[in-house]
């Protein structure tokens, strides 16, 4: 995927709205069960901030002087310059945003007063369980970036990373007759030969709970018991 087309999936992302087959589909994505899915589809996307707006605009030309770099760095860029700009020329931006936000207002007006109380309801709960699924993202994210310590690998997976050698597929169903032929294998294999593969993931373990254990005083030390679980955090 191209620099390009990541920020402008990126950017569609941010808004669960849309018309025509793309937008339905969007639509039922976010809206997940069936019985959600009978909400009618949003009659407009959100706007662009002023941000968005600019970045936009300006990324293609940002890709093309930066040959080479990631997403993320090109992002980087593209804030810099923004912040960069002058009030003037950042209201330009944002005076767009503030016309198209006055008629949204009114179509959505129309849209929400059209909804049924049941299909309210629905809707109410799409946007919880999006946001259970955000929160739930969010501390995955943070987990990572504090350094938790992974679960290690079961004995299956250990087996399956010796003699699978899925990284070297070169397409999905290379890699699906890959796991069959390894799970066959591993299904026929004697305990006695799948012991090493045990004894291996046991070793693992207990090295991930001492590392586990460590990670968690660290984070009590750091005043981060929230992402330790109620248990944990009512003992320190």
């Amino acid at each position: 995927m191209s620099s390009f087309k990541w920020i402008a999936n990126s950017l569609k992302n941010l808004r669960i709205t849309g018309t025509g087959a793309g937008g339905q589909n969007v639509q039922a994505r976010y809206l997940g069960t069936p019985a959600k899915q009978e909400i009618p589809v949003k009659p407009m996307k959100r706007p662009l901030n002023g941000y968005f707006r600019y970045a936009v605009k300006n990324f293609p030309e940002i890709v093309k002087k930066n040959p080479g770099k990631q997403s993320s760095e090109l992002m980087k860029i593209c804030s810099q310059q923004w912040r960069g700009l002058g009030d003037m020329e950042k209201e330009k931006y944002w005076q767009g945003y503030k016309t198209e936000m006055e008629g949204y207002k009114k179509v959505m007006d129309v849209y929400n007063n059209s909804l049924t109380p049941a299909q309210k309801d629905a809707l109410e709960q799409a946007k919880e369980e999006k946001a259970t699924k955000r929160d739930k993202f969010l501390k995955k994210k943070r987990l990572q970036e504090l350094g938790r310590p992974k679960k290690p690998r079961t004995a299956y997976f250990i087996f399956a990373d010796d003699h699978g050698d899925l990284k070297s597929s070169k397409s999905p169903e290379e890699c699906r007759q890959k796991v069959v032929q390894v799970s066959e294998k591993w299904r026929k294999m004697s305990e006695a030969e799948k012991a090493p593969y045990f004894v291996k993931y046991q070793e693992e373990m207990d090295s991930y709970v001492r590392a586990l254990a460590k990670w968690e005083e660290k984070m009590i030390r750091m005043g981060n018991d929230d992402l330790l679980g109620s248990r944990k955090s009512a003992k320190a």
